[in-house]
């Protein structure tokens, strides 16, 4: 009986804490000719993030990054940029069909991951990225999480749909 009122008490806690999630992955894209795209975005950390060390993984690949990201700032994380050595090492690809994008931190915050096609969508969960589109993410700030599909991408700047 002590178990079940510690869980209930936990449950109702946790509901009325209004937590803040905390995303990087913002926005998955494809374009036309089939390269696939992530970018990142931080605003709720409130400061730069090193990136150096995290690991940005696919279901057939895995690039290190070596860069930072500010507040407020995007990165866009594609093969192109990586081919230049700025942003990382390693090379980038998204399946069209479905995938699974992570991004493993060296330390915490937690890893972040968004799978596509997932359906319902939600934390993690995305539908599948149009050709010459995206999938973008939808975040009120705290607790509100879901990827929409937008058929006029922002890579590098605010989601706009």
């Amino acid at each position: 009986m002590k178990r079940y009122l510690v869980l209930l008490t936990a449950a109702v806690g946790l509901v009325f804490a209004n937590p803040v999630i905390v995303t990087f992955i913002n926005e998955v894209g494809i374009d036309n000719e089939g390269n696939g795209r992530v970018e990142l975005h931080q605003e709720s950390m409130g400061e730069n993030m090193d990136l150096t060390g995290w690991r940005l993984q696919t279901n057939s690949i895995v690039c290190t990054l070596s860069c930072q990201l500010g507040v407020n700032d995007f990165l866009i994380i594609d093969s192109a940029a990586l081919a230049q050595g700025v942003i990382g090492r390693g090379s980038f690809r998204l399946n069209p069909v479905a995938d699974r994008v992570m991004l493993l931190p060296v330390e915490p915050p937690l890893p972040e991951s968004v799978c596509y096609p997932v359906i319902p969508t939600g934390i993690g969960c995305a539908p599948t990225p149009p050709m010459g589109g995206s999938v973008a993410l939808f975040s009120n700030g705290s607790s509100v999480i879901n990827w929409y599909i937008d058929s006029t991408p922002t890579p590098g700047d605010t989601n706009d749909d």
